[in-house]
């Protein structure tokens, strides 16, 4: 069987004309990955470009199995022991193989890594 080459997930980025609180929240939910509500400046539109750019997903991802959990980047979504696929959101999925990638590691929201 040939090889399918490996495609990054797409990054999406939402722009709203107001500040919603429930349609923030169900872009989210639906795997947008930043939502930029209007009206915001240049320079603080830039920063969230740039911060943006450096973020995790700049490493290609690569299926990983854990335990009994096997992800796979290409349709972002995880296969449980009993072979029942779980679909994900672009977030969780990030965050999920995030901690994989990183047994024994300690990760907080404050940004203090530590190794057990």
């Amino acid at each position: 069987m040939p090889q399918v080459p490996f495609q990054e997930p797409v990054r999406s980025l939402l722009f709203l004309p107001y500040n919603n609180e429930t349609e923030i929240l169900e872009a989210y939910q639906n795997g947008v990955d930043e939502c930029v509500v209007k009206p915001i400046s240049p320079a603080i539109f830039l920063a969230k470009i740039i911060a943006w750019s450096r973020r995790s997903w700049a490493e290609p991802m690569t299926p990983r199995q854990t335990g009994q959990l096997r992800l796979d980047p290409s349709h972002r979504s995880a296969m449980a022991a009993n072979k029942q696929e779980i679909k994900l959101t672009n977030l969780e999925f990030r965050v999920l193989h995030l901690l994989s990638s990183r047994p024994g590691y300690r990760l907080s929201c404050r940004g203090d890594h530590s190794k057990p």
